[in-house]
């Protein structure tokens, strides 16, 4: 609960490290930040809550701001019959914030399980002893779960922020580096050559701080699955990620996804099940699952999985543009026209969904209108970048076997990882296998075999 909007960023990433500090705890196990923050805001019935999130006690509270001087309150609640098993109130100054953090989780874990004291990480390790970074990593933090341009761009100048305030602050090089490796990868709206050298030393520094950090591994993962030639090598650092933080929705997803990515499909469908038990409620659980379940060439569930995320984000990119291959596989070329065209919309016209445009038109027989956003794009990237994989798929989408096969070496050319391709046209590409020329081109992306 918070009053402040513009404050918004701060009671958000208090809860958020009470969540990872809880998580923390032997035997506790705790709702993940997307599923519990669906109920920010809101007027709802603590048994409802306790039902959608499968617990059995909730932690609400208040963050009230006045420059440096900070009020929080925070109470413990029962599910079963909504009375308050604990409750406090805190009057500190920001300086203070690591020290009431750990007064909550160590109240909570004195009320729930006293066995279980003095065996919980204490929350201010995690993180500088500057107040003044910390406040500018939470902003990074809220920042880079929305996923935009913008939000990723600004994502980026906080965690820098943060990293000037303290050089040392190991979270803060994690969250830079995660947030180069998503803004030229998946999305496409850096080159990779222009953020990759950043990203690689960011997500090498946080190792170098603090190697036990799960975000530490999980950026070094995500650099390593969008900048390396040899992109199937961040499956070790997705491992240690979720080995040290197991109940992190995100990590379980993307590592579902990357999985899907190499080919190994049973593992990846059991990452998405378990990624879903964890977060239930995060649309991006649901939307990087049905891309996963999109590369199983399990249509039919993407779609479902697609259109829950949809249910809980009506805008999010990753599930209109997998609901827009997934419907094109099956042959509803008008529906998937539909979800890209959306995904084009809400995105401002990113070049890089501009060409998934291109694919479904082209796939749905619209020649004129294919060569049209192909003519956009080679018109736009006279003064803006566009994606190499952009052109990819709407060459693949007209058949024009030749040009697409240049434009793939282009990919490769420009350190485009093959992972990103997999996402949205890796089952078109099995058609390819035996061409001689494709698996030159195949081998340069790592691409899984065929």
């Amino acid at each position: 609960m918070n009053t402040d909007a513009e404050n918004q960023y701060f009671s958000d990433g208090l809860s958020e490290e009470l969540i990872n500090a809880l998580a923390q705890i032997p035997g506790l196990r705790v709702a993940a930040r997307t599923s519990a923050f669906r109920f920010r805001g809101r007027e709802a019935d603590i048994r409802e809550i306790g039902r959608q999130l499968n617990v059995a006690t909730v932690l609400e509270g208040s963050v009230r701001r006045a420059g440096t001087r900070l009020r929080i309150t925070a109470q413990l609640l029962n599910v079963a019959d909504g009375y308050h098993l604990w409750s406090d109130r805190y009057d500190r100054e920001l300086e203070d914030i690591f020290a009431i953090q750990d007064d909550i989780t160590t109240s909570i874990v004195r009320t729930l399980e006293p066995t279980l004291l003095g065996r919980h990480r204490s929350a201010v390790e995690r993180h500088s002893p500057n107040v003044a970074a910390f406040e500018q990593y939470l902003k990074g933090q809220q920042l880079w779960s929305q996923r935009t341009s913008q939000s990723l761009r600004a994502a980026a100048a906080a965690f820098d922020a943060a990293l000037r305030l303290d050089p040392d602050y190991a979270l803060a090089h994690a969250g830079l580096a995660a947030s180069y490796a998503i803004m030229s990868g998946p999305y496409g709206f850096v080159p990779p050559k222009e953020v990759k050298a950043k990203a690689e030393a960011a997500a090498a520094r946080a190792l170098a701080l603090d190697p036990a950090l799960a975000e530490s591994q999980f950026a070094m993962a995500l650099c390593t699955a969008w900048f390396s030639d040899a992109w199937e090598a961040a499956d070790p650092y997705f491992k240690s990620a979720i080995e040290l933080q197991p109940r992190a929705g995100i990590s379980q997803g993307y590592y579902g996804n990357f999985l899907a990515a190499r080919h190994r499909f049973d593992e990846a469908r059991a990452r998405v099940e378990e990624a879903k038990t964890l977060d239930p409620l995060s649309p991006f659980v649901h939307g990087i699952g049905a891309n996963a379940m999109y590369m199983a060439r399990r249509y039919e569930d993407a779609i479902r999985l697609g259109e829950r995320a949809l249910e809980l984000h009506p805008d999010f990119a990753l599930a209109l543009w997998t609901l827009g291959t997934s419907y094109g596989r099956l042959g509803h070329h008008d529906r998937a026209i539909a979800q890209f065209e959306k995904v084009v919309s809400v995105s401002g016209r990113a070049p890089v969904f501009v060409g998934m445009l291109g694919f479904g038109v082209a796939r749905a027989g619209k020649t004129a209108a294919a060569l049209a956003l192909l003519d956009e794009l080679r018109m736009r990237s006279a003064h803006e970048y566009v994606s190499p994989t952009a052109p990819v798929y709407i060459q693949l989408g007209l058949g024009h076997r030749d040009e697409f096969c240049t434009a793939l070496g282009e990919c490769a050319d420009q350190g485009f990882s093959g992972l990103g391709l997999e996402g949205v046209i890796g089952p078109d590409l099995d058609e390819f296998a035996g061409d001689s020329r494709f698996g030159e081109v195949f081998r340069r992306l790592h691409l899984a075999p065929r």
